[in-house]
């Protein structure tokens, strides 16, 4: 127990400490709410800049979006290969004399005429034929033969006539076993004349209706090539 002259001498003391610790106290204090305010500017300016750029991004994927959906952007165009010249070869399976037919067209849609040369076919023979496609504006000429029979899949040639008794029938097959047209077997009738068209479509339905067989009617695709030529059977 204190005596009355003890508090005499302590009661100094706290007068001394008392504003000391009221000032460490009001420091923190204050330093802490500057500290929180700091904080708080902080994050409202990072969710500031974060709502802008995410606003930013937005707008950027709708332009982007309506700009691929833009239904007057042109569609990919497949080009269609360019063929200057077809030769068509008619060999007898028995043996005897090739018979070619040419066609040949160096301006394309231009004013001179294209060149065409035909054979004679004998009558009542069979032959095997064989189709050359070239490119003959590139030097050297360049083989599209080549190029349908890398994508014979999309490719196929269709032979119409109406010479009486003369018949092709496919030898080639691509891999989904329908068939291009490249080779062929061909059989003559009686002697006779008329026409033979020879036409390569580009993306045909080979499934259709009497396609496989040679029949053009349900075929749709886009025409590479069409020729018609003059027919002698004798």
């Amino acid at each position: 127990m204190l005596k009355k002259g003890s508090i005499i001498l302590v009661e100094p003391f706290l007068f001394l400490v008392l504003p000391v610790t009221l000032s460490i106290n009001l420091t923190r204090f204050i330093f802490a709410t500057l500290l929180q305010n700091l904080i708080f500017t902080l994050l409202n300016q990072t969710k500031l800049k974060m709502k802008q750029s995410f606003l930013f991004l937005l707008a950027l994927l709708l332009v982007i979006s309506f700009s691929a959906c833009d239904p007057d952007d042109p569609e990919p165009v497949n080009e269609e290969e360019l063929i200057t010249t077809l030769n068509l070869t008619f060999t007898p399976t028995a043996g005897g004399d090739v018979v070619a037919f040419s066609f040949q067209d160096l301006d394309g849609d231009g004013t001179g005429a294209p060149v065409v040369s035909t054979g004679i076919l004998q009558a009542n023979t069979n032959y095997t034929t064989s189709v050359e496609l070239l490119n003959e504006l590139e030097s050297p000429a360049e083989d599209i033969t080549l190029e349908i029979a890398e994508e014979d899949l999309d490719h196929q040639f269709f032979y119409i006539t109406n010479v009486s008794g003369l018949t092709f029938e496919y030898s080639d097959m691509d891999p989904q076993g329908n068939p291009i047209g490249l080779t062929t077997i061909c059989n003559t009738g009686d002697a006779g004349t008329g026409t033979m068209t020879v036409i390569l479509l580009h993306e045909p339905n080979k499934t259709a209706a009497g396609v496989s067989t040679g029949d053009l009617t349900n075929a749709e695709g886009e025409t590479d090539i069409e020729v018609t030529f003059d027919v002698q059977i004798q």
